[in-house]
């Protein structure tokens, strides 16, 4: 690249790549349980040889000050420089290899297409909000929420099953029946298809602590298993259990000390608010049947919570704000683990497995990757969908928000996809020979 500083240490927190995982989904009930085999990649589409160009310069467009400041420093060799950057973006008048290197880097893989049938999306609106009978959270901008008891937190965080009655149950965060208590909410009537509204009221305590981060329920063979952190100067941590509510045998998988490590041998940078404090970032765990177990990591812009830019939101000290991102985590067993990539654009994210062989990065922002191997992901897709967390028996899907944000509740949405409307472009791996191919050159 021409005015590309490639020893910018910043840069090295946004990659391109991400990968995949299924939703909470019980091994015993898989998606063919409606007695239709599931859609393989092989079965989903046929080439079409009359795809014509797309403008992607249009579609390229920064959504945040951070993206355009590093973009500034990518294309032009300053960060001051961001809108001028853009305009050459806008107007693909520049050199198109810096121009997808640089978009890769500072905002992630480009998502250069839109929906035309695959997903419908149905918003069930708060499914538990703060006047919900039984809630006893509070509110963040609540008066009294800095002087809360412990274990009266905000609702975020969830997490949802079937059970084995085919209600729906949640674990959350801010879901207690009394301080310090973790409660398991469940839906009042069983859910094999798509609902048009949901009601949920706490069913039983369970034995995961009440500050235990983003756990991760997911039904296995022998019952269940937990992921998340009870502390995160602690790590990432693993649960069994026979019934979903009794949790047991503790495993530590990834401490701070071997996160920064991994990160460090990938060549990333892990930001000075965890190497400073030994924090290991919290993650969304799922399992696939054909890819096992995927964690997706946080990772928060560099100046998230900061005032004062620069100097405060630059810590690492490349002239711009590094912006949000995930890191991906992949494993066999659900034990073992090892960095995969990151991709940037979203702080956070989860991966399913929406039909076999064919895995989609689901990312909060309403943008799809979609992946066949679980390693190379495609350009994104303007889906509408933000989360993917369990599949029904009539192959509808049910997803619950949000992991960080808690303003209002947890929101719901059920979601109907249609695989045969997979356009193939949607498969193929991001790469500059594509995306040039994409613009016409």
């Amino acid at each position: 690249m021409t005015a590309w500083n490639r020893s910018l240490p910043g840069l090295v927190l946004l990659g391109l790549v991400v990968s995949g995982c299924q939703a909470s989904q019980n091994p015993e009930d898989p998606a063919d349980s409606a007695g239709e085999s599931p859609v393989s990649s092989e079965e989903v589409i046929e080439a079409d040889e009359s795809v014509e160009p797309i403008n992607v310069f249009e579609l390229l467009t920064p959504e945040s000050q951070s993206a355009r400041d590093c973009l500034g420093a990518a294309l032009l060799g300053d960060a001051s420089l961001g809108i001028e950057a853009e305009e050459i973006i806008r107007s693909g008048e520049g050199n198109l290899e810096d121009i997808y290197e640089a978009w890769s880097i500072c905002v992630g893989i480009p998502a250069v297409f839109s929906d035309a049938g695959f997903a419908s999306v149905t918003d069930l609106g708060f499914v538990i909000d703060y006047s919900t009978p039984g809630i006893i959270a509070l509110p963040m901008d609540d008066p009294g929420f800095m002087r809360r008891p412990r274990g009266l937190e905000a609702l975020a965080d969830p997490s949802a099953i079937l059970l084995g009655d085919s209600r729906v149950a949640l674990y959350f965060s801010g879901d207690h029946s009394a301080p310090g208590r973790s409660t398991r909410w469940v839906s009042s009537e069983p859910v094999s298809a798509a609902p048009e509204s949901l009601i949920f009221s706490p069913e039983a305590d369970y034995t995961l602590e009440t500050l235990t981060s983003w756990r991760n329920i997911i039904p296995t063979a022998d019952g269940f298993v937990a992921f998340g952190q009870e502390n995160m100067n602690e790590g990432l941590s693993r649960w069994e259990s026979t019934d979903g509510l009794e949790f047991r045998n503790k495993t530590v998988l990834i401490t701070p000390q071997q996160w920064r490590d991994s990160e460090e041998a990938e060549g990333r940078l892990v930001s000075t608010e965890a190497a400073l404090h030994n924090l290991t970032p919290n993650s969304a765990v799922t399992s696939t049947d054909s890819f096992g177990f995927f964690a997706v990591f946080e990772g928060l812009r560099e100046g998230f919570g900061l005032e004062g830019c620069p100097p405060e939101c630059d810590r690492d000290g490349d002239g711009y704000e590094s912006g949000e991102y995930v890191t991906i985590y992949r494993s066999p067993d659900g034990i073992t683990w090892s960095p995969s990539a990151t991709v940037g654009g979203a702080s956070e994210g989860s991966v399913v497995e929406v039909a076999a062989g064919i895995l989609a990065l689901i990312l909060p922002t309403g943008v799809t990757h979609f992946s066949t191997d679980g390693d190379t992901w495609s350009f994104g897709v303007s889906t509408g969908i933000s989360h993917l967390d369990l599949m029904l028996d009539d192959g509808s899907w049910l997803g619950f928000g949000t992991q960080s944000a808690s303003d209002g509740g947890i929101p719901a949405w059920s979601v109907n996809l249609d695989p045969s409307a997979l356009d193939p472009r949607w498969l193929e791996p991001a790469s500059f020979d594509s995306f040039a191919a994409l613009a016409g050159r």
